[in-house]
């Protein structure tokens, strides 16, 4: 995500959770960022994110909100930190918040591989974005294939037409119920 995002806004600032400056720096690199990201460094989650009251017009958060528990955290206080940086009328985007029902998940659960804790549904979803604060403007549930499954399509048929494919499933009626992921994109109100 950093790398997409980068590409289009030239003053991203990427935050990274590990303290570890060369890790962040080996990431960057990784992807081809390191040159058009500046680099905000980590920070623990005890503190304030360190930007100004209403500063920001958009936070982007991949992977991130699943696992501030681990952090001795909430994401109740994450997010409303998230609000306070928010310019009014800014906008959160919340991508592959792992679903409590998820097929992959259960799968992982029941072999005991899970990566992901904390898990949610969409009614607890609603209830960390409610009004007054928030208006949601889009929530999402998708992805049912496990990687390796979508690799092996992707080998067959074209890495866009699998994960075509995989939306496209992860929306029948039954199924839906199973997919892996949530995507939200809420407004600050105010």
């Amino acid at each position: 995500m950093t790398k997409l995002v980068s590409l289009t806004f030239p003053n991203t600032i990427c935050y990274l959770p590990d303290a570890n400056e060369e890790f962040s720096r080996e990431f960057l690199e990784m992807f081809g960022v390191l040159e058009r990201v500046q680099q905000g460094g980590s920070y623990s989650l005890a503190d304030r994110i360190p930007f100004a009251d209403q500063s920001v017009d958009v936070v982007l958060s991949s992977g991130v909100l699943e696992h501030v528990r681990e952090h001795s955290f909430t994401e109740a206080a994450l997010i409303k930190e998230i609000h306070r940086i928010l310019k009014p009328g800014g906008y959160f985007f919340v991508w592959n918040l792992p679903s409590r029902m998820g097929f992959v998940e259960l799968v992982n659960s029941w072999l005991g591989r899970s990566v992901h804790p904390w898990k949610y549904t969409r009614a607890q979803l609603l209830e960390l974005f409610q009004a007054p604060a928030w208006t949601i403007k889009f929530i999402d549930q998708h992805e049912i294939f496990h990687l390796a499954i979508r690799d092996a399509v992707s080998n067959l048929i074209g890495p866009v037409k699998a994960w075509q494919l995989d939306y496209v499933i992860s929306k029948l009626p039954v199924i839906r119920r199973f997919a892996q992921h949530f995507t939200l994109i809420v407004r600050k109100i105010g």
